[in-house]
């Protein structure tokens, strides 16, 4: 920009630093009338195959319209041919039932290709940037004629559909106009132009699409859960060691007759300490007893679950409850397991000094 102002008309002048105005309620309209303006024969030719296609179609004629999108950075420039049918087509299927919503537009452009999409969206809002059009000539022949003009911009919901807060409706007089014009025409001259915004709703589509097909390559690795360890109370675990204690006593009834070597050796080993205390007994004076072998068999497998053992013990293995107190996973014992400990060891020791006094 070579100079501070240019010529609107005559002795007419406008600063460049004016549009757009900045810091006021006009602002994103400055913007959005530069920026229509700007592209004034691509949006015209567009606007223009809707009614050239319906003068060919009724009148049995060939007619066909090479769409090529406008540049964008952020999607690529596509291109499509379109016969008569198919423009009024696809106008039809935007027009007949209306459209209330933006969530009722998006739904009905999910079927449509991306140059559909493109083209339907600037079709769609044809109404907005023909008038815009015809509004500058207004303008023009108004303010030579000294009358009265004004003209409000509303964007459309088809370009600017997805802000949060939509761009309100300013007001344009037909002063206010000529200048926006005349600045564009300025632009254009020194290859200063701004891209047409891309449909919003096109780019959500291909964003929900992008990541459809992201979901699709990649699927989501389903985490592993991890095992909670289960905290039990003083009274559930004093109920798990009844049930424990009733299950190992069952087992120990169906493995009565059953004395492993391992059994047999604690019994030789007993009977060593006692000849090495001095309470020799001359053999065939007494027999060990079914009964308290059996009862023999009970202390050991319960001292057993009250221990930490390498390998666990088949009572642990067959009973569920045991699992998650007992010490055959390396989890330290709970108070109601100490105390069966404690309790058998003392019936041991008195059994022992009682068979002492016997002899």
């Amino acid at each position: 920009m070579s100079g501070e102002s240019i010529i609107v008309y005559g002795n007419f002048t406008l600063d460049l630093k004016k549009y757009p105005r900045r810091g006021t309620k006009q602002e994103k309209t400055d913007i959005i009338i530069i920026n229509f303006l700007m592209h004034e024969e691509f949006l015209t030719k567009c606007a223009k195959s809707l009614e050239d296609a319906i003068k060919y179609y009724n009148a049995c004629k060939e007619y066909s319209y090479l769409f090529v999108s406008p540049e964008s950075p952020e999607f690529p420039r596509v291109t499509k041919r379109y016969t008569a049918k198919e423009i009024i087509q696809l106008h039809n299927m935007m027009t007949t039932r209306p459209i209330r919503t933006a969530a009722e537009y998006l739904e009905r452009m999910r079927g449509f290709s991306l140059a559909d999409q493109v083209y339907i969206s600037y079709l769609s809002c044809r109404d907005f940037y023909m008038n815009l059009f015809g509004a500058i000539k207004g303008a023009k022949d108004a303010h030579f004629e000294r009358r009265e003009y004004h003209y409000r911009v509303i964007p459309p919901m088809e370009i600017f559909g997805h802000l949060g807060t939509p761009i309100l409706g300013q007001i344009y007089s037909a002063y206010e106009l000529m200048e926006l014009f005349t600045y564009t025409h300025y632009l254009k001259k020194h290859h200063i132009l701004k891209e047409l915004p891309v449909p919003s709703f096109v780019a959500k589509l291909q964003e929900m699409a992008q990541a459809q097909m992201m979901r699709n390559l990649y699927p989501a690795v389903r985490k592993t859960q991890h095992q909670v360890p289960i905290t039990t109370s003083f009274y559930e675990e004093e109920a798990c060691g009844q049930a424990c204690g009733q299950a190992c006593d069952k087992l120990c009834e169906e493995e009565a007759c059953e004395i492993n070597e391992e059994e047999e050796e604690e019994e030789n080993e007993r009977e060593e300490e006692q000849e090495m205390d001095g309470s020799q007994q001359p053999s065939g004076n007494r027999k060990i007893t079914l009964g308290e072998k059996l009862r023999m068999i009970k202390e050991k497998r319960r001292l057993e679950s009250g221990t930490l053992s390498p390998r666990p013990s088949p009572s642990s293995i067959q009973c569920g409850l045991r699992g998650n107190s007992c010490n055959s996973f390396g989890i330290s014992p709970s108070p109601s397991q100490a105390y069966l400990k404690n309790s058998v060891s003392q019936a041991v020791s008195w059994d022992s000094k009682r068979s002492h006094i016997s002899n």
